[in-house]
């Protein structure tokens, strides 16, 4: 947003294991001279790392000038939406459904050890953010960052929900005896 105007939006995405030797572990959201206000729908913030230290919302996001506004996202050290703990920073708006809560990955990446490649961002059948997103923002996207369908029930409620993150849990494969007679 420096010297104009940024309205990023995020959908689905997962920023986790950043490491930045300044501000901004995983976002640097900038609207010097200009205006920079993102919004992020179904996302996950989570262990990342900068200069202030880790685990909290602006050692993941600093925003300089500028404004994030969350939907339906699990965000580290931001508090829970409706809990009264959502973080009182002006610069960080709620708008509504979001967690803070551990994601559950397979494999979580460490900010100490970045830059490197590895880890597996992929949601446990435990984590809080299968089906918590809202399916009404990824109507037109089927496909999760795997290929795979989007619109899983994952929790196995009933109900296919939209996952928070880039990655959709998908239901384990049931496989019934083979009886012979």
């Amino acid at each position: 947003g420096a010297n104009g105007a940024g309205e990023p939006d995020f959908f689905n995405v997962t920023f986790t294991g950043h490491y930045a030797r300044s501000l901004g572990g995983a976002v640097f959201n900038s609207g010097e001279s200009g205006s920079a206000h993102m919004e992020v729908y179904n996302g996950i913030f989570w262990n990342n790392q900068d200069s202030s230290g880790s685990d909290t919302i602006s050692s993941t996001l600093y925003n300089t000038s500028a404004t994030a506004k969350f939907w339906h996202s699990l965000v580290q050290g931001a508090g829970s939406s409706g809990s009264g703990a959502w973080v009182s920073d002006p610069n960080f708006m709620d708008g509504g459904n979001n967690i803070d809560q551990d994601p559950a990955f397979v494999t979580p990446v460490d900010p100490a050890s970045a830059p490197r490649i590895g880890g597996n961002l992929r949601l446990q059948s435990v984590s809080p953010a299968v089906d918590a997103g809202l399916n009404l923002i990824v109507a037109g996207l089927t496909d999760d960052l795997d290929g795979e369908l989007r619109f899983v029930d994952g929790d196995m409620d009933g109900s296919k929900t939209v996952d928070m993150g880039a990655y959709e849990k998908q239901n384990p494969i049931s496989f019934l005896p083979i009886v012979t007679h």
